[in-house]
């Protein structure tokens, strides 16, 4: 997850605590894409849930509901304090993959991006794979989320030249499988379960990329929507249903839009006193909504919906993690069976 407008910072770590925003929506014609079945699931609602605060991530059951005490949790990087943690994804073989920005050099002025790799059943700051977004380059962490090559894919921005990249990793988690130069600037990236890149934008573009493409013209699918304060955090179920944050703080909803629709099949919200920091879904449907208070004075939550839901339905589940975080930076969910770990 990236919760930062659209720019290159270089000017420490406290500049990047900025909220974020969207606007209501409507859509041009969007491309048609067949659907594809899912990979194989196991049971509703077993596995870990991974809440990411500025720089922990808590594990807690995934059927969890109510106060739920962490039954892990992973601090890759204790001792440093000009980091913190933008996003989580989990790789197919259960392993934690951790977005970090941080800053070194003369006042803290020159930045990096890299990716921690956690096992599966990692607990406090044990030893992890440091994986630099570029070893030679300053970068800046956006947005992260699973592939379906055993890896992970990173949203980044290049400093250097000012680009915006997806690059895609292998299930080792250090090797680049490929790398998507944009001619645009998303803010968040998410992938569904055809190995697809889905990246929305602060302009209100939500665009389509085949999983090994590196040619930004060749677009598979693109909605144009009406976001005057932008898009935010997307996930995508099963049957590629898109859900997407739109709206300013304050009247947000999530849009969830069927894959070769034009148009919302049903919005959930508004949320009037929270914003959506974290979204993802599980291998049933269901909706995880990581949510923050607007004034960052209560404890953050999760709140989940059953796959159907519309308008201001009751959640089937809410998750508060213990210990507390009054900002999720991230949500992620690891339904790997054992047998394939």
């Amino acid at each position: 997850m990236s919760v930062f407008a659209r720019a290159v910072f270089v000017f420490g770590l406290a500049a990047l605590l900025a909220g974020c925003g969207g606007g209501a929506a409507s859509f041009a014609p969007a491309g048609s894409v067949a659907p594809r079945a899912p990979l194989s699931v196991i049971a509703a609602n077993s596995g870990t849930l991974y809440v990411a605060a500025t720089s922990s991530v808590y594990a807690v059951p995934l059927n969890s509901n109510g106060p739920t005490n962490a039954v892990r949790t992973i601090t890759p990087h204790p001792n440093q304090t000009n980091h913190l943690i933008t996003g989580v994804a989990t790789s197919a073989d259960g392993t934690l993959d951790i977005l970090e920005r941080y800053f070194d050099g003369p006042s803290q002025s020159v930045q990096h991006c890299r990716v921690v790799v956690e096992g599966t059943t990692a607990n406090g700051s044990p030893a992890a794979s440091n994986i630099p977004c570029d070893a030679t380059d300053q970068t800046q962490s956006e947005s992260i989320a699973r592939n379906y090559s055993g890896g992970f894919d990173v949203l980044i921005t290049d400093v250097t030249s000012g680009k915006d990249l997806v690059r895609r990793y292998g299930g080792d988690g250090a090797t680049v499988l490929s790398t998507l130069t944009l001619n645009t600037y998303p803010l968040y990236l998410a992938t569904d379960f055809g190995g697809h890149d889905w990246l929305d934008s602060s302009g209100g573009d939500v665009t389509m990329y085949k999983g090994a493409t590196t040619d930004p013209t060749q677009v598979t699918t693109h909605y144009v929507v009406s976001a005057p304060n932008g898009l935010k955090q997307m996930a995508l179920a099963p049957d590629r249903t898109l859900y997407v944050v739109n709206g300013a703080i304050g009247n947000q909803v999530i849009d969830a839009i069927p894959i070769g629709a034009t148009t919302p099949s049903r919005t959930i919200g508004p949320f009037t006193s929270n914003m959506v920091c974290a979204l993802a879904v599980d291998s049933q449907g269901q909706l995880y909504v990581a949510l923050c208070s607007t004034g960052n004075n209560a404890p953050a939550l999760v709140r989940v919906y059953d796959s159907a839901a519309n308008g201001k339905p009751v959640p089937q589940r809410i998750i508060t993690v213990q210990p507390t975080t009054t900002y999720i930076r991230g949500i992620a969910i690891d339904e790997t069976p054992a047998s394939a770990r």
